[in-house]
């Protein structure tokens, strides 16, 4: 018997174990070393690190921003994949830059356990997922606005173009979205997830 055992997980959490870490390649090395109690506490493990650790507020609030300035003016569709690509990029290189004082936690403190070990390699494969997930949709999505399945812009309206300035608009819907996205899309993953 292990030191570890499966922690207890929400809904979002067993969704997440049940539902999208089967989507995740799987059989690597040789499965006979593992058994099926290790190989669940893995998953819930990753599920909860998934859960707390794939922060898509950001996307959310910034799609939706996109969204409303793109209603109001001109937007190219092709910024939408830039979007999410940048997001990815962020998600890869963020978990590597290191101050001073968290490079010396990192290399001088010694995991307690093995649940330990297990936990930073699973924060570790979220961020490094995640990074490869927005990066690969974000570039999916700007050789679809380039090759032509995507419309030039999405929401075509732009019912403030010509009357205020295009960098105004974009100082308001940031300041009015981060003001107002900042507080509901919380809420309502608070609430649904």
């Amino acid at each position: 018997m292990t030191e570890l055992s499966e922690p207890e997980l929400n809904r979002s959490e067993r969704f997440v174990r049940d539902r999208f870490l089967r989507l995740l390649p799987g059989e690597f090395g040789d499965p006979e070393e593992l058994n099926d109690e290790k190989v669940q506490i893995a998953k819930s493990i990753l599920a909860k690190n998934y859960v707390e650790h794939t922060n898509i507020d950001i996307a959310i609030k910034t799609g939706l921003m996109l969204l409303v300035y793109d209603w109001l003016f001109y937007l190219d569709s092709q910024v939408y994949g830039l979007f999410l690509a940048s997001l990815g990029s962020i998600a890869l290189a963020l978990p590597k830059l290191h101050t001073p004082h968290l490079l010396a936690e990192e290399v001088f403190k010694e995991p307690d356990s093995l649940k330990a070990k297990l936990e930073s390699e699973a924060k570790s494969s979220v961020k490094t997922n995640t990074g490869v997930a927005g990066l690969f949709l974000g570039f999916i999505l700007q050789i679809f606005a380039i090759a032509g399945p995507l419309p030039d812009e999405l929401v075509v309206n732009n019912v403030l173009h010509g009357e205020i300035p295009t960098w105004a608009g974009f100082v308001v819907v940031v300041t009015a979205g981060h003001l107002t996205f900042g507080r509901v899309v919380p809420a309502i993953r608070e609430r649904f997830f």
